[in-house]
C-alpha cells in the first residue's frame, strides 16, 4: 500500500474541500420564494380538470406546500409522516422523482447522509493519520481546543492495544511541523464544529449508547446509523469511486485514483519525513507506545528511496562480507600478528573491520583521518564496506540498539546527523529482528539477553569508540 504522493493528495486535498464547500451551501438556511398555489385548490370543473391543470402535478405547487404546510422542514418518508403528507409524498413520486429528488432541486438536505459525513471523514483521517477503525469510535468530546497542562488543542481518542484499551491524546501541533502549523488544529476545529452543526438535527434521537459518536448519519428513511456501518459495504466503495470520477482525479500511473482512508496515514508519515520531522514527534501522531514500533512502521514503507537503498546496500554488504570471511576465514590481528595486512580482519568494539587502516574517503574526510592511521569511527561501522558482522557481535549490536533507543529518548534525534543514526537503527531492526534477520530465533534471544551485561559500545553522539 504505497502512500499518496504530493500530486495525489493535492488532487485528493481539493476534491474534499469542493465536497465540503458544497455541503456548508446546503446546510444554508432555506429562503423561501413565495412561488405555487395550494395543490388542493378545486375549481367549479371538478377534481380531474384540477389534476389536469397541474395542481398536484406543478412543481412549484409542490414547492408551495413545502413552505407552507411542511414549514420548509424536509422531512422523510416514513410511516408516521406518510399519515400526514400521503398526497405530497405520492405526487413527489409520481410526477417529480421522488421527494428526496425535490429536496435536492430546492437545495434543501433531506437527511444527513453517509455521502454528506464521508467528506469530513477523509479530511480528518487526512491531516491526523489516524487508523480508520480510530476515527470513527471518536466522541463529540473528543476534541479540545486547551489541554489543561499544556494549554493546546489536542485530540483524544482510544486505540486496543495487546493489553487492553489505552486512551491517547493527539497533540495538534501548530508551529514545528511543516505544513501543520496552524492548519491542523484549524482543519480540525472546522471539522467538529459542522458534523456536530449538520447532525445535531437528529443526534438527540440516537440511542444512548451511539449519541456521543461524531461520526452518524441517517439511511433512506431517515432512521439513524453509524457511519462505520457504511465504510465496509459497497457503498463505501461506490462512493469513493464516484468522489474520484468526480473531481477527476489522477493517479501517478495516469488513472482514475482509487482513494482509500488507509492510505491517509503513511501518506502523513510520508510527508513528515520528507520535512524533516523527529521521529518521536511522528511516534506521537501514530499513537505508538515505543519508537521501535515507528521506525518498523517506517521500514514497512519506501518513504524515502534513496534511505532505502542506501540501507539495502549497506545490508548486502554485510551478508556478502559474512559469506566472503565464512569461506575464507582470516586471523584477527593483535598485536603479536606477524600477518600481512590483507590476511587479517581487525577487531572494534562493534564487530570485525576487513581493514581499519583504509576507511572509505567519506569517513576519512568527514573524521579528519590520517594517510596509515587506524579508523576509530566505530558507530559509522554497520555502513562501511569493510564492516564484518559475526554471531559473536550480535549481543554487542543488540547493546547498540538499546543505546540508540535511549539516545533518541533524550533527544539525540533533532541532532544535524539524525538521518545517519535512524539508517544505522534501521539496519540494525533487519539484522536483529526475527521477521528479516538471518540468524534463528534462538541464537538472537540468547544475545539479546546477553546484550543485558554490555556496557556503552560507541558513543551515538560524536562517533567515536567508548573504550
Amino acid at each position: 500500500m504505497l502512500p499518496y504522493d504530493f500530486d495525489e493528495m493535492r488532487q485528493i486535498e481539493s476534491g474534499l474541500d469542493i465536497e465540503i464547500k458544497n455541503i456548508r451551501k446546503a446546510m444554508l438556511p432555506y429562503k423561501k420564494t413565495g412561488l405555487g398555489a395550494p395543490p388542493e385548490n378545486r375549481n367549479s370543473e371538478g377534481k380531474r380538470r384540477a389534476v389536469m391543470n397541474g395542481h398536484w402535478r406543478d412543481e412549484n405547487n409542490l414547492r408551495w406546500y413545502f413552505e407552507n404546510i411542511l414549514n420548509c422542514e424536509a422531512i422523510p418518508n416514513v410511516p408516521e409522516m406518510r399519515q400526514h403528507h400521503d398526497r405530497f409524498f405520492s405526487a413527489a413520486q409520481a410526477f417529480h422523482g421522488g421527494h428526496n429528488n425535490l429536496y435536492r432541486k430546492w437545495g434543501v438536505v433531506s437527511r444527513v447522509t453517509p455521502s454528506t459525513v464521508f467528506p469530513y471523514l477523509f479530511k480528518l483521517v487526512s491531516v491526523t493519520g489516524l487508523n480508520t477503525s480510530v476515527a470513527l469510535t471518536l466522541q463529540v468530546d473528543s476534541y479540545q481546543e486547551e489541554h489543561p497542562l499544556t494549554g493546546r488543542p489536542y485530540l483524544r481518542y482510544s486505540k486496543p492495544r495487546g493489553s487492553g484499551e489505552s486512551e491517547l491524546h493527539l497533540g495538534l501541533l501548530q508551529s514545528d511541523i511543516m505544513a501543520l502549523d496552524g492548519y491542523q488544529n484549524k482543519v480540525i476545529k472546522e471539522v467538529w464544529g459542522e458534523l456536530l452543526d449538520i447532525t445535531s438535527r437528529f443526534r438527540d434521537t440516537l440511542p444512548v449508547a451511539s449519541k456521543n459518536l461524531l461520526f452518524v448519519c441517517q439511511n433512506r428513511g431517515g432512521r439513524f446509523k453509524v457511519a462505520k456501518d457504511f465504510t465496509s459495504s459497497q457503498y463505501f466503495g461506490r462512493w469513493a469511486g464516484e468522489f474520484s470520477r468526480r473531481h477527476n482525479i489522477i493517479s501517478r500511473t495516469g488513472d482514475i485514483l482509487r482513494v482509500t482512508l488507509p492510505r491517509f496515514r503513511p501518506s502523513l508519515v510520508s510527508q513528515l519525513i520528507k520535512n524533516g520531522v523527529d521521529i518521536y514527534v511522528i511516534k506521537d501522531i501514530l499513537g505508538h507506545s515505543n519508537v521501535v514500533t515507528t521506525f518498523r512502521y517506517i521500514d514497512s514503507y519506501d518513504f524515502n528511496p534513496v534511505a532505502r537503498k542506501e540501507i539495502k546496500s549497506a545490508l548486502n554488504r554485510i551478508r556478502q562480507n559474512a559469506l566472503e570471511y565464512d569461506a575464507n576465514p582470516k586471523e584477527v590481528a593483535n598485536e603479536n600478528s606477524n600477518s600481512t595486512l590483507n590476511k587479517l580482519v581487525y577487531s572494534t568494539p562493534l564487530s570485525l573491520c576487513k581493514n581499519v587502516y583504509s576507511p572509505p574517503n567519506n569517513i576519512r574526510l568527514a573524521a579528519g583521518i590520517a594517510e596509515g592511521s587506524p579508523c576509530t569511527i566505530f558507530n559509522m561501522c554497520l555502513r562501511c564496506p569493510n564492516v564484518l558482522i559475526l554471531q559473536e557481535h550480535l549481543p554487542s549490536l543488540f547493546s547498540l540498539r538499546a543505546q540508540y533507543l535511549v539516545a533518541f529518548e533524550q533527544g539525540v534525534s533533532a541532532v544535524p546527523h539524525r538521518a545517519i543514526l535512524q539508517q544505522n537503527l534501521h539496519i540494525l531492526n533487519n539484522l536483529l529482528d526475527s521477521e528479516t534477520s538471518d540468524w534463528p530465533d534462538d541464537v538472537l534471544a540468547k544475545a539479546e539477553a546477553a546484550s543485558l551485561k554490555i556496557e556503552n559500545v560507541v558513543d551515538t553522539i560524536i562517533f567515536r569508540a567508548v573504550m
